[in-house]
């Protein structure tokens, strides 16, 4: 299989064969471009009074049908809809609620796109259409998956997904319920189709087509609450034991399965072993992995990905033989309190191939919820980028909801000295042009032994800021020997900012616009060590569509970088950032470049969503200078806090 996956924040990758991408990453992160012209006026308002709305409160049933709880109906999909009775007037908000996550794999065969598949002839390969994914769901009256969307992705990649439709589905579509479904919640089945047609993020179509006889397999479950526990809890490792699935071979033969996932919330990675019992036409499948990264609560991991591998062989019937495979599994951690996790999977053995899903229950019990926390965001120069490949932006906006014991003070106990985030993975040289180069986030604690600057604390919501500028080192969590092999994260200074410690999630307003007024900031710095001047900076927040627009102006030296984001979406933790942002704007005057482009990332804070923190990186360069100095350009950094 070639790898052709793409991916966005929220763990929508397009993979073929065993090359596949990613999850989500969450918190103040962020990874977006664009060049326009955007500015932000100096008193932090738009001048437009907030209006009287009133929030169309919508969510999935159970079959995943559209339910309006602000009008008290149900859609069918097909426009028709009914009444499901009185109002509650003490129905909480639900702008934090987290999206069902779904997943499916099927055997499938080559499409118009030039896929190349292992093997020789007709024989079929498996297809892994897409991970760990969903935000709204189509099902048909059983409950079967139909299809799904999410939000959209601003990357420029055409293997992201924003949509899916099944065809010509036939026979009796089946849902069955995960052993421990009182627990978990999870659901999954399988159903023969023709085809499934995905839209992609940069426009257009693709359609699969299904190998007739080979099943459709699906599998869903509730999201994750709180949204952030996967990233706070840090408690010993959970055991999570296979607990049902659906598999079947490129023959249509079902696979009886079986298998264990390992999750150290320390570490923030898991180890996980998946398998089958033979059949009698047909040998038995084995895949493990070891410190597979979390990421936001997914994973990922292929028999090429790193900083984390899968192991796949495949063991013939009536042979002592050995077949190595390829492949790749992914997943997500689901319900309250972390009891169970959802997979997909797609194993090829040269000319044998096994696609599933997998449900896996959490056999040492659900996780404590009351975890106190602060999330932490950070804003800089990533300098281990390969600057001569365009598909690599030096600029970097991240973010981590860490346990309050993961992060460190200086001795006036105001400025962060350490905290756990995530840093992209860089393979050691850029390949294949880059595309397929960064893999899944690794789980990193980050720190310093230098003294902490433009340290400052807004009275208001709680909401701390600082840069660093010197001793700045990384350690992954993945094991004790620390980071993996690549280059060391050491960017000339290092913005964070944190919110306020808590035990609770952010329930924001169900419904208004609100213009933010800036509390505080660090000074911006450029890739050089610089120092400037925040000129301006404003955040609008729209409840009602739950959507974010933000503004920054910065001058360091003869820069000034002037850029503006506009609807970004505000996910189930409440943060938002410009990779999933409807419109990116960005001018620069001065001494400029060709290519503007940049990062925002930001969370709300506060048991009402009161605060609000952004990080920025923006960069004026010359993607195609001759040196790597014209390549970098000059990229500009911050954090600023904001209140109502």
């Amino acid at each position: 299989g070639t790898e052709t996956g793409g991916k966005d924040k929220a763990g929508n990758s397009r993979g073929r064969g065993s090359r596949t991408g990613s999850g989500d990453q969450n918190g103040v992160s962020g990874n977006g471009g664009g060049r326009a012209s955007g500015t932000s006026n100096g008193n932090h308002d738009t001048g437009i009074a907030p209006p009287s709305v009133v929030q169309t409160i919508k969510a999935a049933s159970d079959i995943g049908t559209d339910v309006n709880l602000t009008d008290n109906t149900t859609s069918n999909g097909n426009g028709r809809t009914s009444d499901i009775g009185t109002p509650n007037s003490a129905t909480p908000a639900t702008s934090a609620t987290p999206a069902t996550p779904i997943a499916t794999a099927v055997p499938a065969t080559p499409d118009s796109a030039g896929v190349s598949w292992t093997g020789t002839g007709a024989t079929p390969r498996s297809l892994s259409i897409e991970g760990a994914h969903g935000n709204t769901f189509t099902a048909n009256s059983a409950g079967s998956i139909t299809g799904w969307k999410f939000a959209l992705n601003n990357s420029a990649s055409s293997g992201a997904i924003r949509s899916a439709i099944v065809h010509n589905i036939s026979g009796s579509p089946t849902v069955t319920q995960a052993n421990h479904y009182a627990t978990t919640g999870i659901r999954f089945g399988s159903y023969n189709a023709s085809s499934v047609t995905q839209s992609l993020t940069a426009g257009g179509t693709t359609t699969d087509a299904l190998m007739a006889g080979n099943p459709f397999n699906w599998i869903r479950g509730p999201g994750a609450t709180p949204a952030y526990i996967s990233q706070a809890y840090r408690a010993t490792t959970a055991v999570f034991s296979f607990d049902g699935g659906s598999a079947f071979d490129e023959t249509g033969t079902q696979a009886m399965l079986g298998g264990t996932i390992m999750v150290n919330f320390t570490k923030q990675a898991l180890d996980l072993l998946l398998k089958t019992t033979a059949t009698a036409t047909r040998g038995s499948w084995l895949a493990t992995a070891s410190n597979v990264p979390l990421d936001g609560g997914g994973f990922s991991v292929t028999d090429q990905s790193l900083p984390a591998s899968l192991n796949v062989s495949y063991f013939p019937i009536n042979s002592n033989a050995t077949v190595t495979g390829f492949g790749s599994v992914r997943g997500t951690l689901t319900g309250n309190g972390l009891t169970g996790i959802i997979s997909s999977f797609s194993l090829i053995g040269i000319t044998h191939t096994l696609a599933g899903v997998a449900a896996f229950v959490n056999s040492s019990g659900a996780v404590n919820t009351a975890i106190s926390h602060r999330v932490v965001g950070f804003a800089s120069l990533d300098p281990r980028t390969h600057f001569a490949n365009p598909n690599f932006s030096s600029t970097l906006t991240n973010g981590f909801f860490n346990n309050t014991g993961n992060i460190t003070y200086d001795a006036a106990g105001t400025g962060i000295t350490s905290f756990t985030s995530s840093l992209p993975f860089y393979y050691p040289s850029p390949t294949n042009n880059g595309i397929n180069n960064l893999t899944s986030p690794v789980p990193t604690q980050l720190s310093t032994t230098g003294a902490v600057i433009d340290v400052g604390t807004d009275p208001v919501t709680g909401i701390s800021w600082g840069r660093w500028t010197t001793g700045i080192s990384d350690a992954s969590l993945l094991s004790s020997t620390g980071r993996p092999v690549q280059g060391a994260f050491h960017p000339p200074d290092l913005h964070y900012l944190a919110g306020p410690a808590t035990s609770q999630p952010v329930q924001l307003p169900v419904s208004g616009t609100f213009n933010y007024t800036l509390a505080g900031s660090t000074h911006p710095t450029d890739n050089l060590g610089n120092v400037g001047v925040l000129n301006s900076a404003s955040l609008t927040a729209n409840f009602t569509n739950m959507k974010v627009d933000v503004g920054i102006n910065a001058t360091v030296g003869a820069t000034t970088l002037a850029a503006t984001a506009t609807g970004m979406p505000i996910d189930a933790m409440a943060s938002f950032d410009s990779d999933r942002a409807a419109t990116i704007s960005m001018t620069c005057t001065g001494t400029c470049s060709a290519v503007n482009h940049g990062n925002f990332g930001g969370v709300f804070t506060g048991s009402t969503g009161n605060g609000a923190g952004l990080a920025y990186s923006l960069n004026t360069s010359n993607p195609n200078g001759s040196t790597i100095a014209q390549k970098v350009g000059t990229v500009i950094s911050g954090v600023a806090a904001f209140h109502r």
